[in-house]
């Protein structure tokens, strides 16, 4: 039992924990609560409680008890961390509208710092203390930064009264039960560890905004002649009544996480007012992927490569905001995608520079459900951003004429292509840089129209045929399912490439919509609070853990190891493209133990990440 009173933003400790920290895969040991015998399920779940006498309260009940049946008080959470066998762990945190803003935003925080404080701690040590070891000067540059910055938004909240800044301020209220929870995690397990400074929290939670803030420090830092591994792909099939969202998610392969984070926080746009998109889903440094129900928008963004220095010089620590704390106030507050691409745009800290495709749901339903709405119902939107620019426009049409957008890394405004020097690249090293002939332009524009299906959309995210396919040019980081880790003729081998991949459906129900998703088994299949979407719309979202490697054809198959599929004489089947990159068009898995960067620290990975897809349920 935890028992807080007094919890203020204001009290913040520079060792405070921030929301939607970047998490690492590991098994968490949970001590069971109070809740007598229960089957043991591997699932874990709490509930917070808290009054005005004696402040915040946490109770664990341990393991097997059924979501809907947890406690509420102020919020409750369950936790699946299925990593050894879907290479997943699920955290879905619920809180109750009736109490004040900041009690919920805090009881969130706790909870998930309590129950998942082994992630934070192994990814801790993976990352941010690994660098700081063996790059002293650069940790320094990065730690004044951020230190700056977080003193810098501090006085900006404390000087007004726009809700831009009530978010901001939930989210520092959020982050500081963060922190208590995640101490607590740490004291009931009795354990002495490294004291974890609330600014590398911080650093863990702006992943995207650290690889920018590199360029900034370090003029020599050479820049790869290879675009980004990172894409996302939006499809528009059968008639304009189904729509396909996919992301691809690149890191380095010590960086791989998979924490998949549902979060309802019923806080008001101000104190006593409804918040406009309560719902998100949340992932790598609050960059969202799909908020599934209650909410209007499905986002994705795909980083982009600021080759022009000069820019660099507008980035600042004062009065800007880091990417990922934009996006959480963008999906909160945004009642439509220019809204979002206004909200984003504001305090823009020129780091995590990211093509963003925004879908409008709302929109896009109106459509499929109502002939009479127009062909440009001004459903998906583009935007960009660059250090000091921000650009969104409309481009429905684009998508309605073409059946499918790619998004690889390169801009697709003109100015913002010249702006950001990817000109200057094209010229000095080719097509690589051309947002119509790169590889993966040209490999997207191929085989977009294979894209049918989920089984078959989630082998295209997954495909990597570089020793057979000319468009790859013998290089597997020139592909969808990109792997830097495979050794080859044309690059050095790193460890970086597609760490793992997710995809949306949303399109009428129809009577044979579910014949590809085969998934079965309870681990793969995660149901969050408040799954309140219409029995007249299906939501299908799938995802894969892990470095690009060939699907298997049961994605019941939670062992997750080449042993069992070999005991059952089980051969790979793929529909629509084939998925691979050996001579026997099979990827392997990416394996710790066998692979030359096995001394990167991966402290908490599993050895093999050979997993299938999970399905998230709406």
């Amino acid at each position: 039992m935890l028992k807080v009173v007094g919890a203020s933003w204001v009290k913040i400790r520079m060792s405070t924990w921030i929301i939607g920290i970047v998490l690492v895969f590991g098994i968490i040991v949970v001590i069971l609560g109070q809740m007598g015998e229960s089957e043991e399920d591997g699932n874990y779940s709490a509930t917070a409680y808290w009054n005005e006498e004696t402040g915040f309260e946490i109770k664990f009940w341990g393991q097997g008890l059924e979501k809907d049946k947890i406690p509420k008080g102020v919020a409750r959470v369950y936790f699946q961390p299925h990593i050894d066998t879907t290479g997943w762990a699920i955290i879905d945190v619920e809180t109750q509208s009736e109490y004040p803003d900041w009690v919920q935003a805090y009881a969130a925080g706790m909870l998930e710092g309590s129950l998942s404080w082994q992630l934070i701690y192994w990814h801790w040590k993976n990352t941010v203390q690994s660098v700081c070891q063996n790059q002293t000067l650069f940790c320094k540059y990065i730690k004044k930064y951020l230190e700056e910055n977080f003193k810098s938004v501090k006085e900006l909240y404390e000087n007004t009264d726009d809700p831009y800044w009530h978010q901001a301020y939930l989210f520092y209220i959020q982050l500081e039960g963060m922190q208590q929870g995640f101490e607590h995690g740490v004291k009931r397990k009795g354990l002495i560890i490294e004291e974890i400074e609330f600014i590398d929290f911080l650093w863990m939670n702006a992943a995207s905004d650290i690889i920018d803030l590199e360029y900034k420090f370090y003029d020599s830092k050479p820049y790869s002649t290879t675009t980004t591994n990172s894409s996302s792909f939006s499809a528009n099939n059968n008639n304009n009544s189904n729509l396909l969202l996919k992301k691809l998610i690149q890191g380095r392969s010590d960086n791989v996480e998979s924490m998949e984070k549902l979060s309802f926080v019923g806080c008001g746009v101000t104190l006593g007012s409804a918040l406009l998109n309560s719902f998100q889903n949340m992932r790598n440094y609050f960059s969202p992927i799909i908020p599934l129900d209650q909410t209007k928008l499905l986002v994705a963004g795909t980083p982009i490569t600021v080759f022009n220095k000069n820019l660099w010089n507008l980035v600042s620590p004062l009065k800007q905001l880091l990417s990922g704390v934009r996006v959480v106030v963008a999906n909160r507050l945004s009642n439509n995608a220019s809204d979002w691409g206004s909200y984003l745009s504001k305090y823009n800290s020129g780091t995590g520079n990211k093509q963003w495709l925004i879908i409008d749901v709302d929109k896009f339903k109106r459509k499929i459900n109502d002939s009479s709405v127009g062909e440009r119902e001004n459903f998906f939107w583009v935007a960009e951003q660059l250090p000091g620019h921000f650009k969104i426009d409309d481009l429905t049409e684009n998508l309605i004429n073409s059946s499918y957008w790619a998004s690889y890394g390169l801009p697709f405004y003109k100015d913002m292509y010249e702006m950001s020097g990817t000109n200057y690249m094209k010229e000095n090293f080719g097509d690589a840089f051309s947002y119509e002939n790169s590889p993966l332009a040209k490999i997207y524009r191929r085989d977009h129209n294979k894209s049918t299906s989920i089984k078959s959309i989630l082998n295209l995210m997954r495909s990597n045929s570089f020793k057979r396919d000319p468009l790859s040019l013998g290089n597997p980081r020139c592909a969808i399912g990109a792997r830097g880790d495979i050794p080859n003729k044309v690059s050095n081998s790193f460890p970086i490439g597609v760490i793992d991949s997710k995809i949306i459906s949303l399109e009428k129900k129809l009577e044979n919509v579910t014949s590809n998703d085969t998934t079965t088994n309870n681990n793969n299949n995660i149901i969050p609070f408040n799954n309140n979407v219409s029995n007249d719309e299906l939501i299908i979202f799938k995802a894969v853990a892990g470095p690009a490697h060939s699907l298997h054809k049961n994605s019941e198959n939670l062992k997750g190891n080449d042993e069992i599929r070999k005991e059952k004489n089980e051969t790979v089947e793929v529909e629509g493209i084939g998925v691979g990159g050996g001579d026997d068009d099979t990827l392997k898995p990416f394996n710790w133990q066998n692979s030359v960067f096995n001394e990167f620290p991966h402290n908490g990975h599993p050895n093999n990440w050979d997993f299938d897809a999970i399905s998230l349920s709406p």
